[in-house]
């Protein structure tokens, strides 16, 4: 019997031990959190050419440490160069700058706000003629119209200039015939929508209309001193 009972005490010891295990064991499964995890994709943002990134090792735990990639796909855009990457669509500076051999920064924490996309951010390219568009200011379809455009420019102001230096009538007249048809130029090649353009043609008519009254000016001048002179010679 004393036997039996030393048993009993000891699988009733044993029984509590294991559903003390037990319990602990489920009130810490139970109040344990979800981990939130956060994917990082990557968006063309207008590019058509090559490939995006793709993370492999996305999603991640918030407080993670996010390496950017390059551009491995050779992604593209006709008429842009490739920048870099950036947390907006619309950002025009890159938030990591990626050239043929780096980006920097090179990585980011990623926080608790919820997934990241990584948007491509893209340059005007030079040597492309797409990027005259981007000069829609003075609206042009070509690098060429863009030279002939500066040239006739730096022709108005340099008669300007001497009209006002000689202040002679015919120059005076020729220079309000330059600003008037630059203001033309502009109508017609520009894009009226810009304010840009507005504002030039507008001021280029008024400067017209001031070498105009500037031509009356010289020519009254040359027809009082003509009158005076023959007067003179009556006399």
């Amino acid at each position: 019997m004393k036997h039996l009972k030393t048993l009993s005490g000891a699988s009733v010891s044993l029984l509590f031990a294991v559903l003390l295990c037990v319990s602990c064991c489920w009130v810490g499964f139970g109040t344990a959190q979800p981990v939130d995890m956060f994917m990082v994709t990557y968006d063309a943002n207008g590019g058509v050419e090559g490939g995006v990134p793709v993370d492999v090792f996305s999603p991640y735990e918030a407080g993670s440490v996010v390496s950017v990639v390059g551009n491995p796909g050779d992604l593209a855009r006709e008429g842009y160069v490739f920048l870099g990457w950036a947390f907006s669509s619309s950002a025009s500076l890159p938030n990591f700058a990626v050239s043929e051999s780096s980006v920097y920064p090179v990585s980011f924490v990623i926080g608790s706000s919820g997934d990241v996309t990584l948007f491509a951010v893209w340059g005007a390219d030079p040597s492309s003629d797409s990027f005259v568009g981007d000069v829609s200011s003075i609206g042009v379809s070509s690098v060429s119209e863009v030279a002939i455009f500066l040239v006739f420019a730096c022709l108005v102001i340099l008669v300007w200039f001497l009209a006002l230096s000689r202040g002679t009538m015919g120059m005076c007249l020729l220079s309000a015939v330059c600003w008037f048809g630059f203001a033309a130029v502009l109508f017609i090649v520009g894009d009226v929508s810009s304010g840009f353009v507005q504002g030039f043609s507008w001021l280029s008519t008024l400067l017209g209309v001031i070498m105009v009254v500037l031509t009356f000016y010289h020519g009254f001048g040359l027809y009082t001193a003509a009158a005076k002179n023959r007067e003179e010679n009556v006399l």
